[in-house]
């Protein structure tokens, strides 16, 4: 079972298509759903389970479920807990220093996420304070109301253009947050990137349609999941299994302007 509550991110379609290839070469099936209840894993009889998502309500649960269970992209040090991570810090850090490189000093960050342990967060203030850039938490742009990536990153575009002239380049916690923002942007009357630069993050599918396309930072969700898969079934299996760490690296497209 593969248990993701983000409907709306795109970057899990990736993610669940590499699971469920890895799983059908070996015989087995993917159950997807959008709501963890540990009775049902129970009563359903699951060999085990991949979480995308772990919090302190349902941690607990997980760990007495008795069977095994995969995590993508967790922090699982308290409950050790097998994990097919990516370095998203290290990512973050590349997309950044890119912008740098072309000269932009002051950068936004749009987040869904107001944790300042986010490893995109931390990633952006690392490559800033290597660079000699100040980090300034006014640009810094949390939108936690909507569910939806694609709205949450319109209405940081709408905020920026209300308050921060100065800002010539933003990065995104994700690509759905980098379109949504490029609407607003255009619609705003701005040009990107003449007047203003985007760097999204995941490299989903869309990122290649924008208008610009966008440049991004690719994240091997595919990999990942066949990853994940891989693991949970040699658990399955009876082997001992800790942690998988993937790589980023940069797409340029046409979205970022040398100044």
């Amino acid at each position: 079972m593969f248990y993701s509550p983000d409907k709306f991110n795109p970057f899990y379609t990736e993610v669940y298509q590499g699971m469920e290839d890895y799983a059908m070469e070996q015989g087995y099936t993917i159950v997807v759903s959008r709501h963890f209840c540990d009775e049902v894993v129970r009563q359903r009889r699951f060999d085990g389970l991949i979480m995308s998502e772990i919090t302190n309500d349902n941690q607990d649960k997980i760990t007495n479920l008795g069977i095994p269970v995969v995590a993508t992209d967790y922090n699982h040090s308290r409950l050790s807990i097998p994990s097919v991570g990516i370095d998203m810090r290290e990512g973050a850090r590349k997309a950044v220093s890119y912008l740098i490189n072309c000269g932009h000093t002051n950068i936004a960050y749009v987040t869904d996420s107001d944790s300042f342990s986010d490893q995109r967060f931390l990633g952006y203030v690392d490559e800033l304070r290597n660079n000699g850039i100040e980090y300034d938490r006014e640009k810094v742009k949390i939108q936690l109301e909507e569910d939806n990536m694609y709205e949450k990153g319109y209405n940081a575009g709408v905020n920026i253009l209300k308050g921060n002239k100065d800002i010539t380049a933003v990065f995104t916690f994700n690509d759905a947050i980098a379109i949504g923002l490029m609407a607003a942007i255009n619609e705003g009357g701005l040009r990107i990137p003449e007047d203003i630069s985007v760097v999204g993050f995941d490299n989903i599918l869309a990122s290649h349609y924008t208008i610009p396309p966008l440049t991004t930072i690719h994240v091997p969700k595919y990999e990942q999941g066949r990853e994940c898969a891989k693991m949970l079934i040699n658990m399955i299996q009876g082997k001992n299994e800790s942690e998988v760490m993937l790589h980023t690296h940069l797409i340029e497209r046409s979205s970022v302007r040398n100044i």
